[in-house]
């Protein structure tokens, strides 16, 4: 199978060779057709591998169960909200396709981001951020405005009192020993974002946590097609999260028919395409904020997020304090336990 392979590595040479002389592709075509073709000698030699005996994989299981027993460790990731790392297990798991969903100003990529920080900060672990709506500039100015406790839209307009200097300084400070990575491209392709996690995982060591801003940008086209795009990117998206060993957080919309019921917290059906989704995902969650459609509620300033699905463990709903002042989620109580 070796000299299979490697034959079909050097064919597929040459047609690299012969793909970089064509003049008539854009050049960002011709880099994503190359990697598709190795990734695909990549993933046959995955297919050849020898299946695995129960015992031997059971022992392999145990060892892990004897780690945590021993260490009070879980292989997740945690997410740095205690309720929903409680919920999670200890966080998200490697290898899982987690969705975010949320209606316009329920603070979903607001949430996904302080995730990415939370855990690059707090357990210096590199994470990344693809934001295909926001630029780079706008995420680390949201970012800014949560860490420093001032006002975003002083941010934006440059009222920063003499006081806010120092603080924003020294936030800025801190910003440079966080292993946070971003980038901004408009609608990446599924192998362009492979592409760049490998770079960073070879360059920065085992990622963490990728975080992609949103699904329906990635997949642009004419709505017939829409259903069959949307299958393909999560299939494949949780397929990196499995070869890179990492969970990914996948943000997407949902559809407008949440504004025509009484009750407007989010349902799995309530996910654009729902049923591929649905299908790819190990964890789908929901956010919610009542104040956002009844201001006189008691729930002023209350995030609800909602575990629709998840594949290994239970469903529910905890709730965070979100203040839209300073862009910023957090834990409602300390942990008691």
């Amino acid at each position: 199978m070796d000299k299979y392979l490697s034959r079909k590595l050097i064919s597929i040479g040459n047609e690299i060779v012969r793909l970089g002389y064509e003049q008539s592709k854009p050049l960002v075509e011709k880099l994503d057709a190359a990697e598709q073709k190795i990734f695909s000698i990549r993933h046959q030699s995955q297919l050849d591998d020898e299946p695995e005996m129960l015992g031997d994989i059971s022992l392999r299981v145990l060892a892990e169960i004897q780690k945590i027993t021993e260490t009070g460790e879980s292989p997740g990731v945690p997410t740095g909200f205690h309720d929903l790392d409680a919920m999670l297990s200890g966080g998200f798991q490697p290898g899982d396709l987690i969705i975010v969903g949320g209606r316009p100003s329920m603070g979903k990529s607001s949430f996904c981001h302080q995730i990415a920080f939370n855990i690059a900060f707090t357990y210096q672990s590199p994470t990344m951020i693809f934001t295909l709506e926001m630029s780079k500039e706008n995420v680390t100015q949201r970012l800014l405005a949560s860490e420093s406790w001032i006002d975003s839209g002083y941010l934006r307009s440059g009222r920063i009192s003499e006081t806010q200097w120092p603080v924003l300084a020294d936030v800025v400070k801190n910003f440079g020993e966080v292993p946070l990575m971003m980038d901004s491209q408009s609608c990446p392709s599924v192998t362009e974002i492979r592409s760049k996690v490998r770079k960073a995982i070879a360059k920065r060591g085992q990622v963490k946590l990728v975080v992609v801003d949103y699904l329906q940008l990635m997949a642009d086209g004419s709505d017939a097609l829409l259903v069959q795009k949307i299958g393909e990117i999560t299939r494949q998206l949780k397929l990196l999260a499995r070869d890179c060993n990492l969970p990914i957080i996948l943000l997407s919309q949902l559809s407008r028919g949440v504004e025509t019921r009484n009750n407007k917290r989010p349902i799995l059906s309530d996910m654009r395409e729902s049923g591929q989704i649905e299908q790819n995902a190990d964890i789908v969650l929901g956010l919610y904020r009542d104040e956002y459609y009844s201001p006189d509620t008691p729930d002023r300033g209350i995030a609800e997020v909602i575990l629709l699905k998840q594949r290994n463990g239970p469903t529910g709903t905890i709730k965070l304090l979100f203040d839209p002042q300073y862009t910023k989620f957090k834990n409602l109580a300390r942990p008691n336990y």
